[in-house]
């Protein structure tokens, strides 16, 4: 499944949502759909079949998010099972989908008719008051964990925490400034009341790949960083695998002028570290716009004096 939301700007996000399950159509061929929304109404299209059979002559409108799907049920497929699946209900339109079967249906299903019955139904009033409750919620859960690290009595107070070592004599200097309050550094282990957290350090090229190392788990303190070799590995192999110096410097026009400076998305510096690869590799094959035969192969004409190429 493949979902998006932008945040309530309106775009383009059928279309996204479709290249988004072209990239997971591995995992089902028997039915697809997408439903789009613009914040009040929704329209959704599925069918049986492949992506592209499905969505061959309809065209969604934009809206502000999608919710797409690709079917593999490993029995015989309807066209009532293909998802997302579209609900009305006495607050608008709903659309869901799910992967996998739904072993508790019977619990759910219990659950769900005692919350549409009178005793749990809530007003509109009530309903609208849920953001302001979550955003409550969320400040008051600050809130609290500031007090693990806080001591107050009478009009005294002491706050522990962690800066980086060299910010520490800047964080010194203003805290210093400020009339009646002291700051000092800890200066044994035994000082410090927890772990102090992990904050990764690496050089222009690698850093653009700490979003990977973020994204799954942090390594532990005083622990190997494989931010670098994930850098390297990511952009070899990327190379190799797209080795062509014309699509090579297409892509790096578009990571760096696109993604980064026009959409601010850290994966534009990826994408031009990566593209820089692939012109290396380009010039070692011999491949400008997958035509080989307009540039001479540096690597093969350099060990083996010819050109070698395979086709298919």
């Amino acid at each position: 499944m493949f979902g998006l939301w932008t945040g309530g700007k309106e775009a383009a996000v059928s279309q996204a949502a479709y290249y988004g399950l072209f990239a997971l159509q591995h995992r089902g061929q028997q039915a697809a759909g997408i439903a789009v929304t613009d914040g009040e109404t929704m329209d959704y299209h599925k069918g049986k079949g492949l992506l592209s059979d499905v969505f061959a002559q309809n065209t969604l409108p934009k809206g502000i998010g999608a919710l797409a799907h690709v079917l593999y049920s490993g029995g015989k497929v309807r066209t009532a099972n293909a998802q997302p699946f579209v609900v009305q209900y006495q607050y608008g339109t709903i659309a869901v989908a799910s992967n996998g079967r739904l072993t508790n249906a019977s619990k759910l299903r219990e659950e769900l008719a005692a919350l549409l019955s009178p005793a749990g139904m809530v007003t509109e009033e009530e309903l609208a008051r849920i953001p302001d409750i979550t955003v409550w919620l969320g400040m008051m859960n600050q809130l609290y964990e500031m007090r693990r690290y806080a001591l107050v009595f009478n009009r005294t107070f002491y706050i522990s925490g962690f800066v980086p070592q060299a910010d520490y004599a800047q964080v010194e200097k203003l805290i210093s400034a400020i009339p009646n309050v002291k700051i000092k550094e800890a200066e044994h282990n035994r000082e410090m009341p927890v772990t102090p957290p992990v904050k990764l350090q690496n050089g222009w090229f690698s850093r653009p790949y700490q979003m990977y190392i973020e994204m799954y788990s942090l390594p532990g303190y005083n622990g190997i960083d494989p931010t670098g070799m994930v850098a390297l590995i990511y952009s070899v192999l990327f190379g190799l695998m797209f080795a062509d110096v014309g699509q090579g410097l297409v892509l790096g026009l578009f990571g760096y002028f696109y993604m980064y400076r026009k959409r601010q998305l850290a994966i534009g510096h990826i994408l031009t570290r990566a593209a820089v690869f692939s012109c290396l590799f380009g010039l070692l094959f011999g491949s400008v716009f997958s035509t080989p035969k307009t540039g001479r192969a540096v690597f093969f004409s350099s060990v083996w004096g010819r050109n070698l190429y395979c086709s298919a």
